[in-house]
């Protein structure tokens, strides 16, 4: 029935855990634990922990979905008509039941808002600052 032959040494083994009664049981619990546990919303560690709460409360907030859409159009250099695109809303919308389309307008808006917070934290950064040195490449 398990006989070696000549594919992966580890068939044998994945052969026996597709029939394993033990294993398939095991399985069923592990997933049935999965699909009742509470899970935790984390924010990745590339995010600035100063800026987001680690936890967030579950509810909706359509402000700040905004501002970080102004921030992620920003970051990677997005044109502003993109927040319009069907495509776009209709992901949007999968995700977030709450999602209200926005506008190119309303989207230029809040970038030119998170462009002055960010300038003005610039500004105030720089003022503490005793030196500054420039360099380029040419």
């Amino acid at each position: 029935m398990f006989a070696k032959s000549k594919g992966n040494p580890t068939s044998q083994l994945h052969r026996h855990l597709q029939h394993c009664a033990n294993h398939l049981r095991a399985k069923a619990k592990k997933e049935r634990a999965n699909s009742m546990q509470t899970q935790l919303d984390f924010k990745p560690n590339s995010v600035d922990p100063t800026s987001y709460p680690a936890l967030q409360d579950g509810k909706f907030d359509m402000e700040a979905i905004k501002e970080s859409l102004a921030n992620w159009i920003m970051m990677h250099e997005k044109s502003f008509s993109e927040v319009e695109e069907e495509g776009f809303n209709l992901f949007c919308r999968r995700g977030m039941l709450e999602w209200r389309g926005v506008s190119r307008t309303t989207t230029r808006t809040y970038c030119v808002n998170v462009y002055e917070a960010e300038k003005k934290k610039l500004k105030n950064l720089l003022q503490k600052v005793n030196k500054n040195s420039l360099t380029t490449d040419c």
